[in-house]
């Protein structure tokens, strides 16, 4: 489990990746990678977050400044929604903090 717990931040850097100066092509595949990190992030909360909580706040800050930035791709921002209810559920009380 320790492992897999690590693995959160190396998700949570790839799902705050900006586009910068990037072709088309390297954009859409970007925006797929950060997709399936959010996506990893909360089936590691659904899975491993009701036993180690606090690991997963930070999460729930990078989820809900992806969801309030309104000119986040709409998957993206739809995987971060996701994460965001999935976080939420998980963390409960912890979580009324970093709903801004």
């Amino acid at each position: 489990i320790t492992v897999l717990l690590e693995l959160i931040g190396v998700l949570l850097k790839i799902a705050g990746r900006s586009h910068g100066q990037v072709t088309a092509q390297e954009e859409d595949e970007l925006d797929i990678n950060r997709q399936t990190a959010l996506y990893s992030l909360k089936l590691l909360c659904r899975n491993f977050g009701s036993g180690h909580q606090e690991a997963f706040v930070p999460v729930l800050k990078k989820a809900v400044e992806l969801v309030a930035n309104k000119d986040e791709e709409k998957n993206v921002m739809g995987s971060a929604l996701l994460c965001v209810a999935e976080v939420t559920s998980t963390l409960k009380a912890l979580a009324i903090p970093q709903l801004h």
